[in-house]
């Protein structure tokens, strides 16, 4: 058995090496495949990275933008309140006696201010179309 075995011992050698050849060559052929896929990963990562900083740039501005026009929404709101809302309902209120009775209703002058502050407040939002005023008081007999 022994001369059996060492007359097939130089092919059974050249089998293994061939098969370690191959072997060899499909793992590096899997570690290429792995790394490009790694690579392919990372690029994608990045390109979303990107993605999402462009985005959230873009977000940011917008509500830097929407941000300095409340503001400046506020500020004209503020404004026209303390110099021309407010004075006309303070004078209106000091001049009118009849305040003082329900059943005679608001002044014209006071209703018109209210108007106003209320037409203001309702032209800056998103249902600027709805505009609620106080009706004329009805004549009495």
């Amino acid at each position: 058995m022994p001369a059996l075995l060492l007359r097939f011992l130089p092919h059974i050698g050249i089998i293994l090496a061939v098969l370690a050849g191959v072997w060899y060559i499909g793992h590096l052929g899997e570690k290429r495949a792995e790394n490009r896929l790694e690579r392919e990963r990372l690029a994608q990562a990045i390109m979303w990275e990107k993605q999402v900083r462009r985005i959230e740039e873009g977000l940011a501005e917008s509500v830097a933008a929407i941000d300095a026009n409340t503001g400046t929404q506020i500020a004209t709101i503020q404004h026209t309140d303390r110099t021309i809302i407010q004075p006309a309902i303070e004078r209106e209120i000091r001049r009118e006696v009849q305040l003082s009775d329900p059943a005679l209703g608001l002044p014209d002058g006071l209703r018109e201010a209210i108007n106003a502050a209320r037409q203001l407040s309702s032209s800056t939002g998103p249902a600027s179309e709805l505009t609620v005023a106080l009706p004329a008081p009805e004549p009495t007999q």
